[in-house]
């Protein structure tokens, strides 16, 4: 279904049997699988540290001809919406890990915006240093015999965005009390600074009854070890 509506819609495609323009008013056509993308060629060089900018710097244009870039067609037309709009609108949320494995290729700026959320590049590491594999081992030793954790850490995320959410519906009306608005009495430059908004806090231990000097987790479940 996503790669049919990309088909009908991207208004940028066109057959392959279309003129080539490259380097023509302005403009570069790219062949990308046998499909010409035509684009002003400013759009490009206005991002020259990205992948299809260092083609044209190395390569140039030559008219009638067009630049093959091996990419997947059905996606391409995305990817130059974000050299237009410096972000990437995508009707199907199930191409979003698709489209970074292309920001990866296409040397797109670490931090992309897709459907109005970011997303961090972070192209694994072809040969990580030991340090690095010694910390992912232990992650996963301890993550794999904690068959609730991913259930768990969304939870927290869920808490969160709950606190927050909280916090923010208190905005439209100020907080009054007896002798005038406590907002207004309260609102000093270090607290706008540090304590409009406080943190979620989570307590992950607590200490036992009065005669019992233990200190317990709170989830045993989840939070049960230091390691944890």
């Amino acid at each position: 279904v996503a790669d049919f509506w990309l088909q009908r819609k991207s208004t940028h495609m066109r057959s392959p049997m279309a003129e080539a323009t490259g380097g023509q008013n302005g403009t570069v056509t790219f062949d990308v699988g046998g499909t010409l993308f035509k684009v002003l060629e400013q759009t490009i060089m206005a991002h020259p540290s990205t992948l299809l900018a260092n083609m044209l710097e190395d390569i140039g244009t030559q008219p009638g001809k067009a630049l093959f870039v091996d990419a997947n067609p059905e996606r391409f037309g995305l990817i130059l919406d974000w050299y237009r709009y410096g972000e990437i609108y995508s009707h199907v949320d199930g191409l979003i890990p698709a489209l970074l494995r292309d920001a990866c290729f296409f040397l797109l700026p670490d931090v992309v915006t897709i459907n109005g959320r970011s997303f961090t590049l972070r192209p694994p590491a072809s040969n990580p240093c030991p340090a690095v594999k010694v910390r992912e081992a232990m992650t996963s030793g301890i993550t794999s015999a904690w068959p609730t954790f991913e259930r768990y850490v969304n939870d927290l995320i869920k808490q969160v965005k709950d606190h927050y959410l909280t916090l923010a519906s208190t905005a439209a009306t100020p907080r009054e009390r007896d002798d005038g608005h406590e907002d207004a009495l309260a609102c000093c430059r270090e607290q706008l600074a540090s304590e409009v908004f406080p943190p979620k806090e989570f307590v992950l231990s607590d200490w036992g009854s009065f005669t019992d000097s233990w200190v317990r987790w709170a989830d045993p479940v989840n939070v049960c070890t230091r390691e944890r």
